[in-house]
């Protein structure tokens, strides 16, 4: 391959996360914590699972605010007996991706930078080969989405300058 190639930027705006910590223990407690709210709550995306050995673990799902607010209501009756698991809700967020293959550390520092110059928060990134996925405030999605247009798409559009 030749180089990181950008084939899109997409989002998902006005969404609602739900994060959970507690004492992962080795009984499989954060698993059991997954299977329930997945069954009660199919609509909840769970987008991270992880855990330290045993002694700390942290699930996290995004939704709509109906669902995690409701995922809230019925957590401790979700989670079982016994464990030290805490629910926290982060109302909204935005996640505006920008797709395409190859990608790594250098588009996400140029990302970095569109958002800086259009003025709009990074809340979090992740990036994988085939994605970088910006978190930003809901209020910002619209600024973000054509800030990182403009920097992957349209700047390889633009006609290279003629030679002097």
């Amino acid at each position: 391959m030749e180089g990181a190639r950008v084939e899109a930027v997409t989002h998902r705006d006005d969404c609602s996360i739900a994060v959970a910590e507690g004492t992962s223990g080795g009984r499989g407690e954060a698993r059991g914590i997954i299977e329930a709210a997945a069954g009660a709550y199919p609509e909840l995306e769970l987008v991270a699972h992880e855990q330290e050995g045993g002694a700390h673990g942290a699930l996290v799902w995004i939704g709509s605010r109906d669902d995690v607010t409701a995922l809230e209501r019925d957590f401790r009756r979700l989670r079982g007996p016994g464990g030290e698991w805490k629910l926290s809700l982060q109302h909204g967020a935005a996640f505006v991706s920008v797709v395409g293959l190859g990608l790594g550390a250098p588009e996400a520092v140029r990302a970095e930078q569109a958002l800086e110059r259009a003025q709009v928060p990074l809340v979090a990134l992740r990036t994988t080969p085939s994605a970088l996925i910006l978190r930003v405030p809901t209020e910002h999605a619209e600024s973000a989405v054509r800030a990182l247009h403009a920097a992957f798409l349209e700047a390889a559009k633009a006609p290279a300058e003629a030679p002097r």
